[in-house]
């Protein structure tokens, strides 16, 4: 489901930022799996993006045929149904097209971010955990570290006002599974501060995240940098 999950996201944000500017996604050799998939991405794209995705199987003839219903054959590699080649002759066009390759080992990852100092939580899915730490000084700081196991997690602090929530930091979708999410807020004023941690959008996978997060006293930051845990 990651790669469900990655590709709502980038389709969200291919949407969201350029606009118009797609003119036909044609999707061949689609395994049976993608049956399975499409259809959970579909409620994330806009219908208008929907209709120009086309998607075949492994019928050679009918994508080709597709395909050059709208495009130019002098402008298709062969491999597609075209009559473009490399200089030598590749259907690939391998000169034009950048296919890829094996990724340098420089470029692994080498492990997750460290779990050293740091509690554990796990998430259920569609469900969200709120941690409460109170401030008793105005001015103090309320620092955050996290990341999770796997996929990415809601994020949001409040200040408690009675019984209800006020949004000190706006909700997000943070990406933290590669590296830790870090941050601080100056809390203005004094009281209870709620950390929500929320996997409400994930309807089958639960999440389990590592975290560290305290309030430091702001005076003893801003003359020698040292701190408390408060919770």
């Amino acid at each position: 489901m990651e790669a469900v999950d990655a590709a709502i996201k980038i389709i969200q944000i291919y949407e969201a930022n350029f606009p118009e500017c797609l003119s036909r996604v044609f999707v061949i050799n689609a395994p049976k799996v993608f049956s399975i998939g499409y259809p959970i991405l579909k409620p994330f794209i806009h219908e208008r993006t929907r209709n120009k995705i086309k998607i075949f199987g492994h019928d050679a003839k009918q994508w080709k045929a597709a395909i050059l219903a709208e495009v130019n054959p002098e402008e298709l590699p062969a491999c597609y149904g075209g009559t473009m080649t490399d200089p030598d002759g590749n259907p690939n066009c391998l000169t034009i097209l950048n296919m890829g390759g094996e990724v340098p080992k420089s470029y692994h990852f080498s492990g997750k971010p460290d779990t050293a100092n740091k509690k554990s939580l796990s998430i259920s899915s569609g469900s969200k955990e709120h941690l409460e730490f109170k401030v008793e000084r105005s001015g103090d700081i309320l620092k955050w570290n996290f990341h999770s196991e796997e996929s990415d997690i809601g994020f949001a602090v409040y200040r408690k006002q009675g019984s209800e929530l006020i949004p000190v930091v706006p909700h997000d979708r943070v990406d933290c599974q590669m590296s830790a999410e870090e941050g601080e807020i100056d809390c203005g004023e004094t009281g209870v501060y709620v950390v929500e941690f929320d996997n409400n959008f994930s309807y089958l996978r639960s999440k389990k995240i590592w975290y560290s997060i305290k309030v430091e006293s702001g005076s003893m930051i801003r003359e020698n940098g040292n701190g408390f845990d408060s919770l």
